[in-house]
């Protein structure tokens, strides 16, 4: 699949932003690929945590494995992951600005053989669509969780 860049801009600062986007167990709230998280899902992941996600994408549901690779607070985040076939990584980058966060999430994720690399130019589109759903959905989910703390 191609490197997919999302930016978004978030209405709260740098730190809650970090601290909601990297707790695994806040994924399924906000990711429209994240059906569910294991480990140690009870706050931000630290360096070299590792988590265990259920995805589903068009045609496949299955277990990827993400573990934490770059964790410089509240700057850059980022997990290598690998499962369902593929392998890549999800990284996050926050810049303060006067409107709070400008967020950027960049998906780099690719299948290695199979059905999959079979099918992936066909799905990729699907894939993309998701993606930038998802980081809207971010959006509203980070702004509606630091305002009710």
């Amino acid at each position: 699949m191609p490197l997919f860049v999302d930016t978004i801009m978030i209405n709260r600062k740098p730190e809650d932003v970090y601290d909601f986007v990297t707790n695994a167990g806040d994924w399924p709230k906000w990711h429209e690929n994240s059906h569910g998280v294991e480990g140690d899902i009870n706050g931000p992941m630290q360096l070299n945590d590792v988590v265990r996600e259920l995805g589903k994408i068009p045609l496949k549901t299955g277990y990827l494995e993400w573990k934490c690779t770059v964790r410089d607070y509240p700057h850059e985040f980022k997990i290598d992951g690998e499962g369902m076939g593929g392998r890549g990584y999800v990284q996050y980058n926050f810049r303060k600005s006067a409107e709070g966060t400008e967020f950027t999430r960049t998906l780099d994720f690719g299948f290695e053989k199979g059905f999959m690399k079979f099918i992936e130019s066909m799905i990729t589109p699907m894939v993309r669509k998701k993606q930038t759903e998802s980081v809207r959905n971010l959006k509203e989910a980070v702004e509606k969780y630091t305002e009710a703390r």
